[in-house]
């Protein structure tokens, strides 16, 4: 089993009578589906506009809150957002210190003491597995640095600060099947959403694609006629007789060699 360490990332628990309520009307993702299941899902905080402000994952706490799971470096943003509409809602958001995040890619042992969810954050099926900070797991085989760069970039996994940055549309960054639920009901930036959804046109869109050794994330992509038909997100690390995977987003209607 490959084991992902997430380190320590901001994490929030959400309790009260109108918890599952209010989360819901603020994110993209049905929240009920987290709260009967040992299931861990992706959704996106949008502002008014429908564009992303944050990506979280959501789960069922060990005390039957609502776990809410973001960037490390975006705690305080995150948690002003999703206080920003709480008036009269009976309910609380409370920071949650001392959990360390790791994620395993196919079975293997974990220990009992681990608070576990199936999720798939990196392109395949696997497993979030909480633990204390201090817990001694040293799991053997970690999956880190140039190698989960490239195995992100080929599972056309997008991160925070490269494919994802805030007012970037989900269904530009391919988000649409994993973090928006269609059926729930409004939240804030619904409207602009299902009506992306109804039109079934998005400006650009990211992709797949190889590319030359010498090209780097920023570069533009170009037509055959020479204009600019898109721009790369992330290279891999890794060459392969001259080319890389890589990521990019392109407008819609371009041609792309490749």
């Amino acid at each position: 089993m490959s084991w992902i360490n997430h380190g320590t990332p901001a994490l929030f628990a959400v309790k009260g009578a109108d918890a599952i309520r209010y989360i819901n009307g603020q994110v993209t993702q049905d929240v009920r589906r987290v709260m009967g299941d040992n299931l861990a899902l992706s959704g996106c905080v949008l502002d008014v506009k429908g564009r992303v402000q944050f990506r979280v994952w959501m789960m069922k706490g060990p005390d039957d809150s609502l776990w809410i799971q973001g960037e490390a470096d975006l705690a305080d943003e995150l948690e002003a957002r999703l206080e920003k509409y709480l008036i009269a809602d009976d309910a609380e958001i409370e920071r949650i210190e001392g959990w360390r995040l790791w994620h395993g890619i196919e079975e293997d042992e974990i220990p009992e003491q681990a608070v576990v969810f199936r999720a798939e954050r990196w392109g395949v099926a696997g497993q979030d597995v909480w633990l204390p900070d201090n817990d001694s797991f040293a799991p053997d085989l970690l999956l880190e640095g140039e190698k989960l760069e490239d195995f992100r970039i080929r599972n056309r996994v997008p991160i925070w600060g490269a494919e994802l940055v805030p007012g970037i549309f989900p269904q530009e960054a391919g988000l649409e099947d994993s973090d928006i639920s269609f059926h729930k009901g409004c939240y804030i930036g619904q409207e602009v959403i299902s009506r992306i959804k109804r039109a079934g046109k998005i400006n650009r869109h990211l992709v797949s694609i190889t590319v030359v050794d010498d090209v780097r994330a920023g570069d533009n992509l170009l037509q055959p006629d020479g204009s600019i038909a898109g721009q790369v997100s992330s290279v891999s690390p890794f060459s392969e007789n001259g080319r890389r995977h890589a990521l990019a987003y392109v407008k819609r209607g371009a041609e792309v060699a490749g």
